[in-house]
């Protein structure tokens, strides 16, 4: 007696896309018959498209660099072309070219671990933020420590800090003049000081009979149209002149509102920068969304948990992500 075996022929197709922003399941087709076993499910990577463009990331736990090394990094700043990576574990701000050459790193102890805010000036300074002591310390590029101010009235070598509440600072940015902007969160403020240390006042605060602010969670200078800072609240970004003079305070405007979670803020030129709710919208500097962009993943070229956000003179994005320990670079795409 004649058998017949019949053999099924299995083909698996895996359909690699770079259109979408997020995973799908793609299930290959089986041929039809008896003997055919499920459908078998293939995770897609899917390359998030849009106005940026992937170009290039540093550090990360698999493609470790291994002069670029991050163990949760909490805050970046770009000032002449250089990333200073505030890297608080290892107590340390490390430096990169926007092209990813590494230029090593300041380490001190001074850097403590729980620095939550680093901003570099015109003048060769590294301003960084403690979170859990009111104090903010100022850097030379040589790893010299040169001034400190804040908390139980700390007097620095050029100047005499501000005593206050110790409860911890944050994000912090300097302006044209080199004077510093510390976001207080705690007590929902931001604090001014002069360079050397001098303390240039604030604005916010439980009473809040000036200036309201939800929250401050970042704080950006900006000159385009005139010298303001602009605040990260949540919901909201708060703009107000640098004068901070009475008549500035009480003249502050809500520059955008209706924002779902609004933490991370830069400026460059004549846009505003923002991290609202892990998507990246770039606005004009009347409030309008020009464009949004998701790139939140797991992948190369992706983020899991932004900590800060640069954008250069050429309009690249730089993206801290400190859930992968990682610095992203992407492009504009024309």
């Amino acid at each position: 007696m004649l058998k017949r075996f019949i053999f099924p022929l299995f083909l698996l197709t895996v359909v690699v896309s770079l259109v979408g922003t997020s995973y799908a399941i793609v299930a290959p087709a089986a041929p039809s018959g008896p003997s055919v076993r499920p459908p078998v499910a293939y995770k897609q990577i899917i390359r998030p498209a849009g106005p940026l463009v992937f170009q290039a990331e540093w550090g990360g736990y698999i493609r470790n660099n291994q002069h670029v090394n991050f163990d949760t990094p909490s805050d970046m700043s770009l000032q002449a072309g250089r990333l200073y990576i505030l890297d608080p574990v290892n107590h340390s701000v490390a430096i990169l070219s926007v092209d990813g050459t590494a230029h090593g790193a300041i380490t001190s102890d001074q850097i403590g671990g729980s620095s939550a805010g680093v901003a570099a000036d015109n003048s060769g300074r590294l301003y960084v933020a403690n979170a859990s002591y009111a104090i903010t310390r100022a850097f030379r590029v040589t790893g010299v420590l040169a001034t400190q101010f804040g908390s139980n009235g700390q007097i620095g070598s050029e100047g005499q800090g501000l005593g206050d509440e110790n409860r911890g600072w944050g994000k912090t940015t300097t302006d044209s003049n080199d004077e510093v902007y510390i976001c207080d969160p705690n007590n929902t403020k931001v604090k001014k000081f002069f360079k050397n240390g001098a303390f240039a006042g604030e604005i916010g605060g439980p009473n809040q009979l000036t200036v309201r602010l939800t929250s401050a969670k970042d704080v950006v200078y900006s000159g385009a149209g005139g010298e303001y800072i602009y605040i990260a609240s949540g919901q909201s970004i708060r703009k107000i002149s640098t004068a901070f003079d009475s008549n500035a305070v009480n003249n502050s405007t809500d520059f955008v509102t209706g924002l779902e979670s609004c933490n991370l803020i830069t400026a460059r030129g004549n846009y505003i920068f923002i991290m609202d709710n892990n998507i990246i919208k770039k606005l004009n500097m009347s409030g309008q969304v020009v464009w949004t962009y998701n790139g939140q993943g797991d992948g190369e070229g992706m983020y899991s948990d932004p900590a800060a956000i640069e954008v250069d003179k050429d309009g690249n994005v730089y993206v801290l992500d400190k859930g992968q320990n990682k610095v992203i670079k992407y492009t504009q795409a024309q």
